[in-house]
């Protein structure tokens, strides 16, 4: 039996639940665990059940926690947690700043509801999934791009926890992320990539 991918919606209009919660009735891949357009009552939710990943609406002005706070209130809860954002603005100023912040996809909210299963799909998966124009090198924190060029002048991981001041096990899953991210099996290979691709 296919184990399903358990999703999580943040949205407080109606008619998209509605929308999410009919296609996805009897699909063989994905699991609406619930629902929530109040931010409070999603986070107690998703603390209880911890789904794989969760549909974010950014704007929720019937809440008192709007989407940033939500964003980090998930990582906070279990960082395995996949975040999708949906929003009817697509501005790409405002999901860079979402990307900082750890995001794993967006889409725009009328994007069809096909599209929106790739999005859970891809970022179930560990891919990132922004289609709307953002290129690898926005995807990256300034703290990554820091480890990036540090690992280049053959620092190794000890070395750079202490220049950036933190943990090696901080550095070590900063280096998980990257991987994931350029779609990298070792760090050599990163290292490959990213000075290809000029962003180090």
């Amino acid at each position: 039996m296919i184990q399903k991918i358990d999703v999580y919606i943040i949205e407080d209009q109606k008619l998209l639940i509605d929308a999410y919660s009919l296609f996805f009735i009897e699909d063989l891949t994905i699991n609406i665990l619930g629902d929530s357009g109040c931010g409070e009552e999603a986070i107690q939710q998703i603390k209880a059940h911890i789904p794989d990943v969760v549909l974010l609406d950014i704007r929720l002005p019937k809440s008192t926690l709007d989407g940033i706070d939500l964003i980090d209130q998930i990582k906070v809860i279990s960082e395995t947690i996949k975040i999708l954002v949906i929003s009817q603005y697509d501005e790409l100023l405002m999901i860079e700043n979402l990307m900082q912040r750890g995001i794993h996809g967006f889409r725009a909210k009328n994007s069809s509801l096909n599209d929106i299963k790739t999005a859970i799909l891809n970022v179930h998966n560990g891919r990132y999934d922004f289609p709307i124009g953002p290129t690898k090198q926005t995807l990256i924190t300034d703290r990554e791009r820091t480890i990036l060029k540090l690992l280049t002048k053959g620092k190794a991981i000890v070395q750079i926890a202490d220049v950036i001041g933190v943990s090696a096990y901080v550095i070590n899953r900063n280096l998980k992320s990257l991987r994931e991210k350029f779609n990298a099996e070792a760090t050599p290979q990163l290292i490959g990539i990213a000075t290809k691709s000029g962003i180090i």
